[in-house]
């Protein structure tokens, strides 16, 4: 059993336990608006729910400007929160953490959980939180005094935005928060570019690919040789192109297979574990197109604005496509799809993967996302 999968089996069978004796407590109705000094919000996994969650809580700034909200996170989607300045304060769920969590016992007048069905999430949010507000699910369902059903027909942006609906605010955002940079850091990162092509960035077009996945499902992939196809046809197309392969450290040996198959290397360069992070937010801003895999630096890419196309198969678009932008899709051409309902916990191991990639992924063609121009 793999780690995420461990962790998953503690969270049903543990928090299960603690869920049941938590729901024999009475939980606090709301307190009226102007009596909210503190607000929490939970959000604990990915980088790309952390940014989908972002228009909520900047609407709920708008609401209550005079209360702090803090944002109980991890070590791993912490960086998005302290590129907002709608954040006062951002509190870890990490071990080396936990004593000064107990001493938080209900210190929130409002605690909102954005994880659709952790019950850990559940449990924090309870603990913490004098009034809470989560997406009904299970047994965590009966932690929270006002509990929301989870729509899996719109978009998660919305979803999120649901979740303010007990304190009377409706809200449905037009586009993603973007992350905010220095002009500092983008200086450094064009400058960067610029030492990296040889030239100044006017003279060129960048394309930006991100080939890589979450380990969660990393079937979500589409077939390495497709994109190598994709960055040649770019390339011969248009010789100001210059395609750069984004990543982290780890994906950094995915990238170099990739440039392998294209033929003409001179114009692809492989970004992965080269910016940082502030870095890579200001990538997008220089950024012509970026096409990537379903995961987080997609909706980063979106969130700053910049033309994105997401390539989609176990999961569905509709609810975690690239918000106001193009998504790919063909898994409703296969009865399995989507393999992936994230709100009911559910990643079903793939019977229908080769070489890596599940077989909807390896549907989408070379040529449909050239066309997406």
């Amino acid at each position: 059993m793999d780690k995420v999968a461990f962790q998953r089996s503690a969270d049903r069978f543990f928090g299960g336990l603690l869920c049941g004796f938590y729901s024999l407590k009475k939980s606090r109705h709301l307190p009226k608006k102007d009596q909210v000094r503190d607000i929490l919000i939970v959000r604990l996994w990915t980088l790309g729910e952390s940014i989908l969650t972002l228009p909520m809580i900047e609407r709920l700034r708008k609401e209550f400007p005079n209360a702090k909200i803090t944002i109980l996170a991890r070590n791993r989607n912490k960086e998005i929160f302290k590129h907002v300045d709608f954040v006062d304060d951002i509190l870890l769920f990490e071990r080396e953490n936990f004593t000064n969590l107990a001493k938080l016992h209900q210190h929130y007048d409002i605690a909102i959980d954005t994880e659709p069905y952790l019950r850990i999430s559940g449990l924090l949010t309870r603990f913490l939180g004098k009034a809470q507000v989560g997406f009904d699910h299970g047994l965590r369902g009966r932690l929270y005094g006002e509990k929301i059903a989870y729509n899996d027909q719109q978009h998660a942006v919305l979803t999120f935005c649901d979740l303010l609906r007990p304190l009377r605010i409706d809200y449905k955002p037009e586009k993603l928060t973007p992350l905010k940079v220095t002009d500092e850091v983008l200086k450094n990162c064009k400058n960067k570019l610029e030492s990296l092509f040889g030239c100044e960035l006017h003279e060129v077009r960048i394309i930006g690919i991100h080939a890589g996945t979450a380990e969660s499902a990393k079937y979500r992939a589409w077939p390495k040789e497709n994109f190598a196809k994709l960055i040649q046809k770019l390339i011969i197309r248009d010789k100001t192109i210059r395609v750069v392969l984004t990543g982290s450290k780890g994906e950094h040996q995915t990238n170099e297979e990739i440039m392998n198959m294209v033929e003409d290397k001179k114009h692809v360069f492989n970004l992965a574990g080269v910016l940082s992070f502030e870095e890579f937010i200001s990538l997008f801003s220089y950024i012509d197109r970026f096409v990537s895999n379903d995961t987080g630096p997609m909706h980063l890419a979106a969130a700053q604005g910049c033309k994105t196309i997401g390539l989609f198969g176990p999961n569905l678009p509709l609810r975690f496509g690239p918000y106001g932008q193009t998504a790919i899709y063909h898994g409703d051409k296969l009865p399995c799809s989507p393999c992936i309902n994230i709100h009911k916990g559910k990643f079903v191991k793939c019977k229908r993967i080769k070489n890596g990639c599940a077989e909807c992924m390896r549907m989408i063609e070379v040529e449909e996302v050239d066309g997406r121009r």
